[in-house]
């Protein structure tokens, strides 16, 4: 797959992972925004009001006592005005808890508890008071010691039930909402490495579609378009490259220059297109008996050099009658013709004193000339 689809692949699927991963983190915050709405607006009121019924409870309890056994009568009609406001206190906290319109069952069953243990608690206080007032202390007292307590006890367990249910309620909630913010954080590191994922992969394909653009532009600058090898211009870039390697290593350089013998004819007889085939399968032939350091270019139209480096006259010799042979033996099959072909090879030895390779150049190009006037497919040193 190309460079530039792969680019586009991956960054696509980053900002689809990132929406996704993001749009759910953001929904999750909005759930849990909503249960810390309900909390304040819902949970926390109705505390208010289980306290405030409670404390109303207190006060009734604490001044039914006040009533009994203080002795000032100014006390006493104080102490059955507290009952009195603590009464309303409670009937107007469980008045605020029915307000809410999203009481559960439990709940609705709860506050029915409430006030039936309070409704209790209260015919209590009125028959203490009633027969307090109408002289009978005797039985005032056995009821606020037996009856009293026990009724009171019933609201405040009652009551106490409600509150916990409540408290219990909220602690759901909460916990819901730390399991979300966990989920959210998650989320937001999953995002903030899917980011620098995406962008490191941008980056890497980005520096890949460069440097190979690079590759390409530079390979293609260097190279003959119609064999792959170089061309004349880097070709002798590269032999000066490798002289002035001899000139620190005292090895040996040798050059071939290798011209197709009757190329023009090929052309005539057969056309342009099969003198094009004619030339890469003979590039072709040439360039894997080369090694690595060797550098083969296009010198002309059908000429070519070949540099070779740590390589003696003597080696090259025995390497470009290698070559002459191997290219003799090529069949190239075009339409309904076969076509051989034969090369003259020219070899020359770059010498230690020579600043360029131009000059071994020239020396294997004379000597392919002399193999051109000896008869053509053979081999001559310079």
């Amino acid at each position: 797959m190309p460079i530039s689809k792969r680019l586009v692949i991956t960054l696509a699927l980053a900002l689809a992972g990132m929406l996704f991963v993001g749009g759910f983190g953001v929904w999750e915050l909005s759930k849990s925004q909503a249960r810390l709405h309900y909390i304040s607006r819902n949970i926390l009121p109705r505390l208010k009001s289980m306290n405030d019924a409670r404390h109303a409870v207190s006060n009734m309890r604490a001044n039914i006592w006040r009533f009994m056994y203080l002795p000032s009568t100014l006390q006493r009609q104080n102490a059955l005005v507290q009952i009195a406001d603590a009464e309303l206190l409670f009937d107007q906290s469980m008045a605020d808890y029915r307000r809410h319109d999203d009481l559960s069952i439990e709940d609705r069953r709860l506050l029915v508890q409430d006030i039936q243990a309070l409704e209790v608690y209260r015919a209590s206080l009125h028959r203490i008071m009633t027969l307090e007032m109408a002289g009978k202390r005797a039985l005032a007292n056995e009821a606020l010691l037996n009856d009293a307590p026990h009724a009171s006890d019933n609201v405040t367990a009652a009551l106490s039930r409600h509150y916990v249910f409540n408290v219990a309620q909220a602690d759901d909630l909460d916990r819901q909402n730390n399991a979300r913010y966990h989920i959210v954080f998650v989320l937001s590191v999953a995002v903030i490495f899917a980011t620098v994922l995406s962008f490191g992969l941008l980056f890497f394909f980005l520096y890949r579609y460069i440097t190979g653009s690079q590759a390409a532009l530079q390979e293609a600058a260097q190279s003959d378009p119609l064999t792959g090898c170089l061309n004349r211009r880097y070709l002798i870039a590269a032999g000066e490259k490798l002289m002035l390697l001899q000139h620190r290593t005292q090895a040996p350089t040798s050059v071939l220059f290798i011209d197709l013998d009757h190329f023009k004819s090929v052309n005539d007889r057969f056309g342009h297109f099969a003198g094009d085939a004619v030339i890469r399968a003979t590039v072709q032939c040439v360039a894997r008996r080369l090694r690595k350091s060797d550098a083969l270019g296009r010198y002309g139209g059908e000429e070519f050099v070949v540099i070779l480096p740590n390589c003696t006259k003597g080696d090259a010799m025995a390497l470009a009658e290698d070559l002459r042979k191997e290219v003799a033996q090529i069949s190239v099959h075009y339409q309904e013709g076969v076509i051989h072909i034969t090369v003259s090879i020219g070899v020359a030895e770059c010498y230690l004193g020579e600043s360029s390779v131009m000059a071994a150049i020239d020396r294997s190009d004379k000597a392919m000339y002399l193999a051109k006037s000896s008869g053509r497919n053979c081999v001559v040193s310079g």
